[in-house]
C-alpha cells in the first residue's frame, strides 16, 4: 500500500485575472498584435460598429456596474445585449470575463468562441480559451486553441507554456518539454516555465534535468514555494533526503500555511523511520487542510506501522477519498455495515479491494463473521475462488456483477473489517492456518517433486513490477541463491512473473528447479484451479523465502515456514521492528539495517539456513 507524495501542479501564467483591465477606445486587434495575457474588460466605445445607440448605453452601464463589483447586474445587461444580436466581439469577452463560477465554465467557453468568430485575430483570447478547455479536460481542443494563439503571435511565451501544460497532461512529454523550452527562449526570466519544465522532466524520470529546472525557477523567484516543494520531491527521488528536507522546510518558511509541504516532510521522516515526527507533520497538514485525504491516508499507514491500530484503521477509511482512490471490485446497492453485531440470518456482503495479498490476509475474518450465525457473501478476485473453496470457507462466492445487484442486508470493504472487529497487534483474533489447497492437487505436486532432493526451498524475489512505489521491497536473486546453494537440497522458483532481462540469471544456481512455466500460468490466469494449484506447490515446500508480496501471505496463511525479506521501513502490517509477526506465527522477518542495503539481510539468511538445515 503506497503512500501519497504531493507534487504541485503546473503553473499557468495566464490564469484568468480577477481584476479588470480597462482599455480605452479599444479597437479590434490585428494579426500579430498581442494582449497582456489577461482577460480584459473593455470600456464601451461609441465608435464600435454593431451595437445600436441603446446597446451603447447598456454597454456603458454594464461596464460601470462590473467596475463597481456589481457582477450579477452587469451579467444581466451583457446577456440582454447579446440576445438583441450585437456584433461587438468585446461584449462577449466582457461577459466571459465576469463569469467566474465553476458552473459558468461552459458558458465562458461559448462566449469566447463567439467572440473569436466575430474577430479571429485575438491571440490572448485563444490562449484563455485554451486554459478553459484544459480545465474541462478537453485537452485536444485546448491544444488546438493554444496553437492558434501561437499562429497569431509566435513570440507568445505564455501560450507556449500553456501548450506545454496541455501536452504534458496528454502524456506527450517530449512535445511538452519542447514547448516549455520555447517559452523560456522567448522569455528567459520566466520562472513558471522553468517550474513546468521541471515537472515534465520529473515525470519522464530525468531527475537531474528536473532539479536544474526547479533551481532555475527558484533563482528567478526566490519565494517560489511550489518550486521548493517539487525540488524536494526530485531530490528525494535521487536519495538526497537531507537536502529534500531542507527544500520542504524552505517552502514552509515562505508559506507557513502549506499543507502539501508538511505532508511531504511527513513522508520523508517516515521513510527514515522517524514515525513520531512523520505523524506530527501529517497532523499539521490535516489541521491546515481538513479535507486533505492524501495526508490522512499517509497518517493512517504511519499510525498502523507504529502499532496504533485503533487510530490507524480509523484514518484508513480515507483510502476511498484520496487522489488515487482505492477501487472496490463491486459496488452493491445495500447499506454499508457499521460494525454492529450480526444477528441470526442477517446478510453481510464483503467486497475485496487492493491486491491479492490483501485479500489473502484479511479473508481470515470471514471465518470469525460466520460464527455470528449470519449469512456471509464475499466478492473476491476470481483467481482466488478455487483456493477459498478448497480452504473450507463456507461464505457464498459472488462475481462483481452479482455483487452489484445485492440490495438486501449490508456490505463492507474487506479491509474495513479489522476496524469493525477492533483488531490490534495484541488481539489479532485468528492466527492459526486458514488457507489450504485440495488434497488431490497437493498430492499431484508431491508426485511431481518426488525425485527432487529435500529440503525443497521455494523462492520469490519480486512483486508486482507495475507498482513502482513498491519496487524497493524487491531484492536481487543472485545473493539469495548463493546463500541457498549452501543447503543440500532443491530450490524452486515461486516467482509468478519475471522481467525479460532476468529470465536467464536466476537459473544459474545448480540447485534451482525451473518448473515455473506451469506456475506462471497458474498464478497469473483465471484457470479453474489457479491459486489453489499454486498453493499446492507451496504446500510441498519445506521453506519459502520471499519478498513481502502475495506469495508471502499465501504461504504464511497455510502455516508454511516462511522467511520474509523486508526493507528498512516496510509496509505497515510488518511493524517497524522485530523478527516475528502477530499476523502469521510461521513467519520470520529479516529486515534491512540500512535503507536500500540488502547485504546484511543475506548474511542473516545464510546463517539461518545453515542453522536450520545443519542437522
Amino acid at each position: 500500500m503506497s503512500t501519497e507524495i504531493h507534487e504541485e501542479k503546473a503553473d499557468e501564467s495566464l490564469q484568468a485575472c480577477h481584476n479588470y483591465t480597462v482599455v480605452r477606445n479599444a479597437k479590434p486587434k490585428t494579426m500579430g498584435s498581442g494582449g497582456l495575457g489577461e482577460e480584459e474588460i473593455h470600456s464601451p466605445s461609441p465608435n464600435t460598429s454593431g451595437p445600436t445607440e441603446s446597446h451603447s448605453y447598456q454597454d456603458q452601464e454594464a461596464f460601470k456596474l462590473a467596475s463597481q463589483g456589481k457582477i450579477q447586474q452587469a451579467k444581466a445587461i451583457y446577456r440582454s445585449i447579446i440576445l438583441n444580436g450585437t456584433k461587438d466581439y468585446r461584449i462577449y469577452n466582457n461577459l466571459a470575463t465576469i463569469c467566474r463560477t465553476h458552473e459558468e465554465g461552459d458558458e465562458r467557453i461559448n462566449l469566447l468562441k463567439a467572440s473569436l468568430r466575430l474577430n479571429p485575430y485575438q491571440p490572448n483570447i485563444q490562449n484563455i480559451l485554451g486554459i478553459l478547455l484544459k480545465d474541462k479536460e478537453r485537452l485536444g481542443d485546448a491544444i488546438d486553441s493554444f496553437n492558434k494563439a501561437i499562429s497569431l503571435k509566435n513570440n507568445y511565451p505564455e501560450a507556449h507554456n500553456n501548450l506545454g501544460i496541455a501536452l504534458k497532461k496528454e502524456g506527450l512529454l517530449d512535445a511538452a518539454i519542447a514547448s516549455f523550452v520555447k517559452a523560456i527562449k522567448l522569455n528567459p526570466n520566466y520562472p513558471e516555465a522553468y517550474y513546468n519544465l521541471g515537472n515534465a522532466f520529473k515525470i519522464k524520470g530525468d531527475l537531474d534535468d528536473a532539479i536544474k529546472a526547479y533551481k532555475q525557477a527558484i533563482e528567478l523567484k526566490h519565494t517560489y514555494s511550489k518550486a521548493h516543494n517539487n525540488l524536494g520531491n526530485a531530490l528525494k527521488g535521487k536519495g538526497d533526503l537531507d537536502t529534500a528536507i531542507a527544500c520542504y522546510k524552505q517552502a514552509i518558511l515562505i508559506n507557513p500555511g502549506y499543507p502539501q509541504a508538511y505532508n511531504n516532510l511527513g513522508l520523508i521522516f517516515k521513510d527514515q523511520g522517524n514515525l513520531n515526527a512523520a505523524i506530527t507533520y501529517y497532523q499539521t497538514a490535516i489541521k491546515l487542510k481538513s479535507d486533505y485525504q492524501d495526508a490522512r491516508w499517509n497518517l493512517a499507514l504511519t499510525l498502523l506501522l507504529s502499532g496504533d491500530y485503533t487510530r490507524g484503521f480509523l484514518h484508513y477509511e480515507s483510502r476511498f477519498h484520496k487522489r488515487n482512490p482505492t477501487i472496490l471490485n463491486a459496488y452493491p446497492s445495500c447499506s454499508p455495515w457499521q460494525g454492529l453485531p450480526l444477528l441470526g440470518k442477517n446478510q453481510l456482503l464483503l467486497i475485496s479491494e487492493q491486491g491479492l495479498g490483501d485479500t489473502l490476509q484479511f479473508i481470515r475474518y470471514v471465518i470469525i463473521l460466520e460464527k455470528q450465525n449470519a449469512q456471509i457473501l464475499i466478492c473476491v478476485q476470481s483467481k482466488l475462488s478455487a483456493l477459498i473453496k478448497a480452504s473450507g470457507i463456507k461464505a457464498t462466492l459472488l462475481t462483481p456483477q452479482e455483487s452489484s445487484t445485492i440490495r438486501k442486508g449490508s456490505w463492507a470493504p474487506l479491509l474495513s473489517i479489522p476496524r469493525h472487529l477492533n483488531v490490534t497487534p495484541n488481539t489479532p483474533i485468528i492466527t492459526e492456518p486458514y488457507l489450504r489447497s485440495t488434497d488431490k492437487l497437493t498430492k499431484a505436486w508431491k508426485d511431481k517433486l518426488i525425485n527432487y532432493k529435500r529440503p525443497i526451498i521455494g523462492v520469490n524475489w519480486e512483486g508486482n513490477r507495475r507498482d513502482s512505489q513498491k519496487a524497493d521491497r524487491n531484492f536481487p536473486i543472485k545473493p539469495l541463491l548463493q546463500a541457498a546453494d549452501r543447503v543440500d537440497g532443491s530450490i524452486i522458483s515461486l516467482q509468478r512473473k519475471t522481467k525479460n532481462n532476468e529470465k536467464r540469471s536466476p537459473w544459474q544456481s545448480k540447485n534451482l528447479i525451473e518448473i515455473q512455466t506451469r506456475i506462471h500460468f497458474l498464478a497469473d490466469s483465471n484457470h479453474k484451479s489457479d491459486f489453489a494449484e499454486y498453493a499446492a506447490v507451496i504446500a510441498n515446500c519445506d521453506l519459502v523465502i520471499t519478498t513481502a508480496t502475495t506469495t508471502c501471505h499465501l504461504a504464511a496463511a497455510m502455516g508454511i515456514t516462511t522467511w520474509v525479506l523486508l526493507q528498512k521501513v516496510p509496509d505497515w502490517r510488518w511493524g517497524i521492528e522485530g523478527e516475528t509477526s502477530f499476523w502469521y506465527p510461521s513467519i520470520r522477518l529479516f529486515r534491512q539495517k540500512e535503507l536500500g542495503v540488502w547485504d546484511d539481510v543475506f548474511k542473516d539468511i545464510s546463517n539461518a539456513l545453515e542453522q536450520k538445515f545443519s542437522e
